[in-house]
């Protein structure tokens, strides 16, 4: 038993971010029927592997009840309709043209059911441009201006990738996701009527940004595409001593200046400030 014991929400998620919306709510006692498409999710196929099962999948679905259909089928499509009857909530983070084939865009959503709760984790949100979409992780980090966390190891000429973690994007919109979803839930119970919920996932990102953007509006920094955006005055990287290795990072360049004179002011630190 749990917080939300009593509430019902079908997961037709793939991708990250949808299904650890729902690994969230159904930590938290919902119960979560993940409808997987024939021969699995797709994140049952990505690694790291064991023993043949994929991990990202165990963490992504623990506690979840599962059923396959091929939502293609009509059958199949019509047996997704039984599940969302009596579901409280409904959790999607697939593109618009994916909902349109399969009849559940959110207009048709809350036409048949509208009682339901309607969560859509998407990259940039309903009406963004067809190209932008299919986007994934490694795009929104950098849309939403993450990769600038990277730390500031060389070479500097050459833009991020990615910030810390696979799939920190993902992540974060579903904390984001599943609050928002536990806020309409609320009002359901109270109202009994249904709510869409449009989650951009650049926007989660953007909402998130702190202090490197904080920094270059207020004109410490430079903004650039530059891997020193996340410079706070000092290094962030490690260095070899005699007994192992040192990681440093500064948040202030006062901080570095302020090592600098307690090891004496090594001609080496020059080139860092």
């Amino acid at each position: 038993m749990g917080a939300l014991a009593g509430i019902t929400l079908i997961e037709i998620a793939e991708r990250p971010a949808g299904e650890n919306t729902g690994k969230l709510l159904s930590d938290f006692g919902a119960t979560v029927i993940k409808v997987e498409r024939p021969g699995g999710a797709p994140t049952r196929h990505m690694g790291p592997f064991k023993n043949g099962e994929s991990a990202l999948f165990a963490f992504l679905n623990t506690n979840k009840k599962s059923v396959v259909l091929d939502l293609a089928s009509p059958e199949d499509r019509a047996t997704l309709d039984k599940l969302l009857a009596r579901a409280n909530g409904l959790i999607d983070d697939h593109d618009e043209a994916w909902g349109a084939r399969h009849g559940l865009t959110p207009a048709e959503v809350a036409a048949a059911h509208p009682h339901l709760v309607h969560c859509a984790i998407t990259p940039f949100g309903q009406g963004a441009p067809a190209e932008w979409q299919n986007a994934r992780s490694i795009n929104v980090i950098n849309a939403g201006g993450w990769a600038y966390h990277s730390p500031s190891e060389m070479p500097h000429e050459k833009p991020p990738l990615k910030g810390a973690g696979r799939f920190l994007p993902d992540y974060e919109s579903a904390i984001d996701a599943a609050m928002a979803t536990l806020a309409s839930l609320h009002r359901q119970r109270k109202t009994g009527r249904g709510q869409f919920i449009d989650l951009s996932e650049v926007e989660v990102q953007l909402n998130r940004i702190d202090c490197v953007l904080d920094r270059m509006v207020a004109g410490d920094a430079d903004p650039s595409d530059e891997r020193t955006a996340y410079d706070m005055g000092g290094p962030g990287t490690s260095f070899a001593a005699k007994d192992g290795h040192i990681y440093l990072f500064m948040t202030t360049k006062g901080h570095w200046n302020g090592l600098c004179k307690l090891m004496g002011d090594p001609a080496w630190a020059k080139e860092f400030r």
